[in-house]
C-alpha cells in the first residue's frame, strides 16, 4: 500500500478517504507547471492484489471503462499512474460522501436525522443513479458497436452524493463490458450478495436489468428504512434472496406513501428479468413521475450537514498541501515563463496595424497592381514633391490630423503640421517602361495665358487613405478604377 502523504509522478498523496477490499482511495493534488494545482482522489490497488496479474486487468478495465463515459452521474477516470508495482486510477475528486454513509448517520441508533431523508430526496438521489448507469449501459466503442456495460456492484457504497446535490455512479471494477482484459470464469460471482439478482447469484447471463434490480433493492431500503436482505451469512444470504418473496416498502415504514411508488420499487425486484423495468432509463422516468426528485440545493444542504466534518477536515488538509507545496518554480518553468513574457512583450510594443475600413472591401479592377507598386510609388512622389509628403508609415505612430473633409482625399501623413492640409500633387506621369521625365522638363506656359492646370487621371496607386484612428478610407475616384 502507498504511504499517504507521498508524492508520486506529479500527484501529492495527502490522506486516505477510503478502505475497501482491493483498493485504497486517497486524497490527492495533480501539480504542474507555474503553480497548476487539481484536487483529486486516488485509488490504489492493496499490494497482494497488486501483483496479480488478474486484478491488474481488472483495475485497468475499470479506468478504461470510466474514461469513456461522459456523464455528469458517474465518477470519471482522469488519468493512470504506474508507481513501483502498483497501478494508481486518478478520478474525479468529488465532495460529499458515499450513499452508505449518509444512510447508516440518518437510520441507526435512533437519529434525530432520521426524517431528514424525504421521499423526494430519495427520489432524486435513485434517479441520478438511474441516469448515471443508463449512460454505461449505451456505452459504444469507437467504431459504434455496443459494450454491453453491467455494473454487477450497484450499492449504496458504490453510490456516492456530493455537496453539488448529485448523486454519481462509480467503482466499475467488476463491471462486465464486451472490451475487457479480465474475463469473469463460468459460475464466478462478483459484486454484493445482498443487492443481486437471482440470475447474477446463480452465476448466470447477466445484463442491464441486472443493475436495475439492484437499484430497486437500494430504493426498497432508502424508503423502509432498514435492511432489505437482513441474512448474516454467504449461504443464508443467497438463501434468502433466492426464496424470500419481497414485501412493498410501505408495509414497514411509518411514513406512508402511495401505491404507485411501491408499484415502481416491486417491478424493479421482479424475479425474472423480463417483468423488470426495460432499462434503467425507464425506471427513472416512472420514479420522477410518481415521487418528483428534490432541488439539487436540497440535496446539497443535506450532504453538507450530514458530512461537515468530514468536508472540513478535507478542506484544512488541502490548505495545508498548498502551503507546503507553494515552493519556487523550477529552472525550466523559469525560462519557459521569461520565453513567454518576452514574446508578450514583444508583440505589445510592436506596430498596430488596423484593417477596419469605413467603405466596403470591394474588387476594384487593377487594385492588385496598384498595392503592389505601393513601394516605388512613395520613392517616386518624394522625388517629384521634394519629399513634401510622407506616405502610409508602419511605424505605429498616430497621425497628428484627420484626412481632409473635400474631395479628393490624400494619404495622410504621419508628419503634416495639424493646421495645414497638404498642398496638391503636380501632375505625375503614367508609370512605364521609359524613366519618367523630370519636373524641368515640361515646357512654360505661352505669355499672357492664363494658367490652365492639365487634367490628369486620379492617381490610385494607395487607393486608400489612413486617419488618426488607423481606419482605411477608399477614395471615390479610385474604387471603381
Amino acid at each position: 500500500m502507498i504511504a499517504a502523504e507521498q508524492r508520486v509522478d506529479r500527484y501529492e498523496l495527502i490522506g486516505e478517504l477510503a478502505t475497501g477490499g482491493m483498493a485504497t482511495v486517497y486524497l490527492g493534488r495533480q501539480h504542474g507547471p507555474f503553480g497548476f494545482a487539481r484536487t483529486v482522489a486516488i485509488k490504489s490497488m492493496h499490494p497482494q492484489y497488486a501483483k496479480d496479474e488478474g486484478f491488474r486487468a481488472m483495475f485497468l478495465d475499470e479506468a478504461t471503462l470510466t474514461s469513456r463515459i461522459r456523464h455528469p452521474n458517474v465518477v470519471p477516470t482522469l488519468d493512470i499512474v504506474c508507481a513501483e508495482a502498483n497501478v494508481l486510477l486518478v478520478m474525479e475528486y468529488i465532495e460529499g460522501i458515499s450513499l452508505a454513509t449518509l444512510l447508516r448517520r440518518a437510520f441507526t441508533g435512533g437519529s434525530p436525522k432520521r426524517s431528514a431523508i424525504s421521499h423526494a430526496i430519495v427520489s432524486a438521489i435513485i434517479c441520478d443513479t438511474l441516469h448515471g448507469l443508463h449512460a454505461a449501459h449505451e456505452l459504444r466503442d469507437d467504431n459504434g458497436a455496443p459494450l454491453h456495460v453491467v455494473h454487477r456492484d450497484v450499492s449504496p457504497q458504490n453510490i456516492h452524493v456530493g455537496s453539488d446535490g448529485l448523486g454519481r455512479v462509480l467503482d466499475f471494477g467488476v463491471a462486465k463490458a464486451a472490451s475487457r482484459r479480465y474475463v469473469t470464469q463460468s459460475g464466478e460471482v462478483k459484486g454484493k450478495l445482498a443487492y443481486m439478482s437471482k440470475e447474477q447469484i446463480c452465476g448466470e447471463e447477466v445484463d442491464h436489468r441486472s443493475d436495475v434490480y439492484a437499484v430497486g433493492v437500494v430504493l426498497w431500503e432508502m424508503l423502509a428504512r432498514r435492511r432489505l436482505v437482513t441474512a448474516q451469512n454467504e449461504g443464508a444470504i443467497i438463501k434468502q434472496v433466492l426464496d424470500t418473496k419481497v414485501e412493498p416498502p410501505s408495509l414497514f415504514t411509518d411514513e406512508p406513501f402511495g401505491p404507485a411508488l411501491d408499484a415502481v420499487v416491486m417491478k424493479a425486484l421482479a424475479a425474472e428479468k423480463e417483468d423488470r423495468w426495460s432499462s434503467a432509463a425507464e425506471m427513472a422516468t416512472a420514479l420522477a413521475e410518481v415521487m418528483p426528485p428534490a432541488p439539487r440545493h436540497v440535496v446539497a444542504a443535506l450532504v453538507r450537514d450530514f458530512a461537515a466534518e468530514e468536508i472540513e477536515s478535507r478542506q484544512t488538509r488541502l490548505r495545508q498541501s498548498r502551503t507546503s507545496f507553494a515552493g519556487e518554480s523550477s529552472p525550466a518553468e523559469v525560462s519557459a515563463l521569461a520565453e513567454i513574457l518576452t514574446v508578450h512583450a514583444t508583440i505589445t510594443a510592436g506596430p498596430t496595424v488596423s484593417n477596419r475600413s469605413i467603405v466596403p472591401e470591394t474588387p476594384a479592377r487593377g487594385r492588385g497592381r496598384s498595392i503592389a507598386l505601393v513601394a516605388g510609388g512613395a520613392v517616386l512622389v518624394l522625388g517629384l514633391v521634394g519629399g513634401a509628403f510622407v506616405i502610409g508609415s508602419r511605424s505605429g505612430r498616430t497621425a497628428p490630423s484627420a484626412p481632409p473633409p473635400e474631395p479628393p482625399p490624400a494619404v495622410t501623413s504621419a508628419a503634416a503640421p495639424p493646421s495645414a492640409p497638404p498642398p496638391e500633387p503636380e501632375p505625375e506621369p503614367e508609370p512605364g517602361p521609359e524613366p519618367p521625365p523630370s519636373a524641368s522638363a515640361r515646357p512654360p506656359a505661352k505669355p499672357g495665358a492664363p494658367k490652365i492646370k492639365p487634367t490628369k487621371k486620379p492617381d490610385c496607386r494607395v487607393p486608400y487613405t489612413i486617419d488618426a484612428n488607423g481606419d482605411r478610407h477608399y477614395r471615390s475616384e479610385c474604387v471603381n478604377d
